[in-house]
């Protein structure tokens, strides 16, 4: 993230260091969390208005979510999500 414009942002607790291993077909645009993603795991401070993830599964309650959209899943391929393109 960089300013433009003259604009400015406070930036926090981002991932700059993700690898393709961290997810599970980075290449082809699968950016669902695998276990290999430690550093993103359980590492995100809690929001209030953030309780659901990029598949509106919820994020964990009393406990630290993933940075990022996805939170991994313990079990099971991920939920389809709302926002799917068929080509």
């Amino acid at each position: 993230m960089r300013s433009r414009d003259g604009a400015s942002g406070t930036v926090a607790g981002n991932v700059t260091n993700a690898q393709p291993g961290w997810f599970v077909d980075a290449w082809g645009g699968d950016l669902h969390l695998t276990a290999a993603a430690s550093a993103a795991i359980d590492r995100a401070q809690p929001h209030p208005d953030v309780t659901r993830d990029y598949d509106r599964e919820a994020r964990p309650a009393g406990s630290l979510p993933d940075i990022g959209a996805d939170e991994l899943r313990s079990a099971g391929p991920p939920a389809a999500s709302g926002n799917l393109q068929l080509r």
